[in-house]
């Protein structure tokens, strides 16, 4: 799963890894290792920044929120911002996938438009999306586990 040279960190991964998710934190820890080694370039786009970031604003739990600004320098992830070339893919995504919803086709947009190898996502059904590899953090639970 590592092996490729760019992947795509959707929200869910941060959620699970920044928030020690009993289930998947081990899986993020260990692809985090491996993706360090192997010199690979993590991005995601702005989209993930305001989703993992509402809970935090809610809970008014600056602490949280530092340590995903933090996480974001120190391994580090690149977080892409949305632009006309994102917005016009992520509206083509849509129509050819319907059941795509809005802030997904952004953060597939972002990746596709930025030439990235792989998408990394714990939403089963972006699986059906074939212009970018998808793979879900549950297999990387799988793949500890074997």
């Amino acid at each position: 799963m590592t092996d490729f040279e760019k992947t795509f960190l959707d929200t869910s991964f941060f959620i699970y890894h920044i928030e020690k998710d009993k289930r998947y934190a081990p899986a993020t820890r260990a692809f985090l290792i491996s993706a360090r080694t192997k010199r690979s370039v993590l991005c995601t786009s702005v989209v993930s920044v305001m989703e993992f970031s509402v809970k935090p604003h809610v809970k008014n739990d600056k602490e949280l929120l530092d340590r995903f600004r933090n996480f974001l320098l120190v391994f580090p992830v690149f977080p892409y911002d949305i632009n006309f070339d994102i917005a016009d893919r992520a509206a083509k995504l849509r129509a050819q996938y319907a059941f795509l919803k809005g802030l997904d086709a952004l953060q597939l947009a972002a990746a596709i438009e930025h030439g990235c190898d792989a998408f990394l996502t714990n939403d089963r059904k972006l699986k059906a999306i074939k212009d970018i590899e998808v793979f879900l953090i549950e297999d990387l639970v799988q793949a500890l586990l074997s």
